[in-house]
């Protein structure tokens, strides 16, 4: 392997702080914590919002406890077709003392970034020993707009946590590397492994070490990928957990509505989305929550596509270049690269083309050149100090304004209704923001709102399945029930694995008091989604109906099973107890329910006087 040209670099030594070096680490955690408070601080007060925040936190029954049992099946079991049991554990601890006040949550989140850049600041003073680079990285790190979406957003906490972990395994490395020893090996795996617990994105540690291999030493040598073995076997078996995670199930719809393109397209795809982070890097303007992929029924892809690969190649050509300049710009894109790797949509994942949390961890490569760069005309090329003052006067005022228009991002992720109010904002054919507007305006009974978003979407994506199976839900709504299930039809045609959708066609027949109709989608259902509560708890009360009461209990106590705090299906499972005699089980389950807040339990309790207790 050629060796790069360090011959100005300072030898790696162990690294003894004076008061000096304290005083300049306060003076650094100070200056984040006031910066990221200040951007952030808006955000402590947001809602949660259904744009994922209720399926992670508000109807996770997963959360609930952190009894042992608990913690085990997190750990054993996916999640929405995900694997990161460390982020339902800092759930968990969360609802144990603040069950759900979204402060609590959006606090922590706030409390891992400040963290997340104070380690920047440590890792890249170890590794570069250049104060400058250290501390302009760390203070744009927390106030850059494009971490907006991981800070402000609490189904984010998976880049929170595994950013965390990540940055202190290359703490620890570095510790070793100064040490000369692997006196610290036990925490280098320990966190690393954490950080894979986390997300899966964690998987490209061993290779950035590595990368710190190259830029210490010179070189690679075949002891140091030797030593990293173990290391690489830890990220593929996490990388085929994760694997495993996303097929657990039967493609949801958003994997459905992914649009299809031709080979080259698809690796157009690639080098725009490595253009798009090193852009929005530079200029973090007209940030969005959802990014939607062109629309493959056109001619062809947006010029900008077609451009990006010689963009990429431009700018890699231009930072190999430079390596007899700084090795330091050199580690900054190959940090970019590798950790941006994984979320490049090689293998497309989810309906947005990019998006703003993939590029929470990647950025810091960026940030590295960025900040390299101004270190280098402050130190060699600015002569005076009247000039120094100036690009030091022009940095500041640019955090200032850095840190402003995060505070205005941050702002779009008050409630779910200015969060899809956005999204149609910046993107006006946007068809995932219409959707997720119309749920909230049907949730508020504002039907011609709602209709209307519902068929904006439809506008816009002719195959989007929620859309037609939303627009089946405010049909029900408004009684029409043979066009409801017109809907529904359309919806499991596009995507015959849509669980959801069947359940809303049983309902609707059941609404219909076509009962045995409603029983046969009901456990079409379940039976694409066993752990589907509600579908059970229906389907037991369409044989309550039919006074089937054993089928009935049957189907009430797995819907207990899977939701132990589900109060109506413990309502519904005492009712069927009662009727067939047994009244003893009958009154558990109606104490439990109303335990649990269910009026009609609570008022048979009181009108039967039945102590709680």
């Amino acid at each position: 392997m050629s060796k790069i040209n360090t011959k100005n670099r300072v030898p790696v030594q162990v690294k003894k702080y004076s008061d000096k070096d304290r005083n300049n680490l306060y003076a650094v955690i100070l200056l984040i914590a006031v910066l990221g408070i200040f951007s952030y601080s808006s955000s402590l007060n947001h809602s949660f919002t259904n744009w994922d925040d209720e399926e992670m936190v508000v109807n996770n029954p997963d959360i609930k406890s952190l009894s042992l049992q608990n913690i085990l099946k997190t750990f054993t079991t996916f999640h929405h077709s995900h694997y990161h049991p460390l982020v339902n554990i800092s759930y968990a601890i969360e609802y144990k003392f603040a069950e759900l006040n979204p402060f609590v949550y959006h606090l922590t989140n706030l409390i891992f970034h400040l963290l997340n850049s104070v380690l920047v600041y440590l890792v890249l003073l170890r590794l570069f020993k250049n104060n400058f680079v250290a501390v302009l990285v760390s203070i744009l790190f927390v106030v850059h707009p494009l971490h907006t979406e991981s800070v402000a957003w609490i189904t984010e906490r998976k880049d929170m946590l595994y950013s965390f972990f990540y940055l202190l395994t290359i703490l620890f490395y570095l510790f070793n590397k100064e040490t000369k020893s692997k006196k610290y090996d036990v925490y280098i795996y320990l966190f690393f492994i954490m950080s894979c617990f986390s997300k899966a994105s964690a998987v490209t540690l061993p290779v950035v070490l590595l990368l710190v291999d190259y830029f210490t030493e010179k070189k690679i040598s075949l002891k140091d990928v030797k030593d990293k073995i173990p290391l690489f076997v830890i990220s593929v078996l996490f990388g085929v957990i994760n694997i495993m995670a996303q097929y657990e199930k039967p493609l949801s719809g958003s994997m459905m509505e992914i649009p299809q393109f031709d080979i080259l397209s698809k690796i157009l795809i690639v080098f725009y989305n490595y253009s798009f982070y090193l852009y929005k890097a530079i200029v973090p303007v007209n940030l969005s929550a959802f990014y939607p992929y062109p629309d493959p029924a056109l001619s062809g892809l947006p010029v900008v596509f077609w451009a990006a690969p010689f963009v990429a190649g431009i700018i890699i050509y231009t930072v190999y270049l430079s390596r007899k300049f700084s090795t330091i710009i050199v580690f900054g894109l190959l940090f970019y690269s590798i950790t941006i790797l994984p979320v490049l949509q090689i293998v497309p994942v989810g309906r947005a083309i990019t998006a703003d949390r993939f590029a929470y961890l990647p950025l810091i490569g960026i940030l590295i050149i960025l900040s390299y760069l101004l270190y280098y005309l402050y130190n060699n090329l600015l002569k005076t100090p009247s000039l120094k003052k100036v690009l030091l006067a022009v940095i500041a005022v640019s955090v200032i304004g850095l840190a402003y228009l995060t505070r205005n991002q941050s702002m779009i992720w008050e409630s779910s209704m200015t969060l899809y109010s956005d999204m149609v904002k910046k993107f006006p054919e946007n068809s995932v923001g219409y959707n997720n507007r119309g749920t909230l305006y049907l949730k508020e009974n504002k039907y011609n709102e709602a209709e209307s978003d519902f068929l904006n979407a439809l506008k816009y994506n002719s195959r989007y399945a929620a859309a037609y199976n939303n627009m089946g839900l405010l049909l029900n709504g408004r009684t029409k029930y043979d066009n409801a299930i017109e809907y529904f039809t359309k919806a499991v045609e596009l995507n015959s694995n849509y669980a959801e959708a069947y359940f809303n066609m049983g309902l609707t027949y059941f609404n219909k008091n076509e009962i045995e109709k409603a029983i046969e989608f009901y456990k079409k259902a379940i039976a694409i989604d066993p752990g589907f509560a509600v579908a059970y708890n229906n389907l037991g009360k369409a044989y309550g109906l039919k006074e089937q009461n054993q089928e009935a209990i049957t189907n009430f106590s797995k819907a207990v099973e899977l939701d132990p705090e589900y109060s109506t299906a413990h309502f519904n499972l005492a009712v069927a107890y009662f009727k067939t005699g047994n009244n003893a089980a009958g009154l558990n389950e109606m104490k439990t329910a109303a335990k649990l807040g269910n009026s009609g339990a609570l008022e048979f309790c009181k009108k039967n006087n039945i102590p709680l207790n």
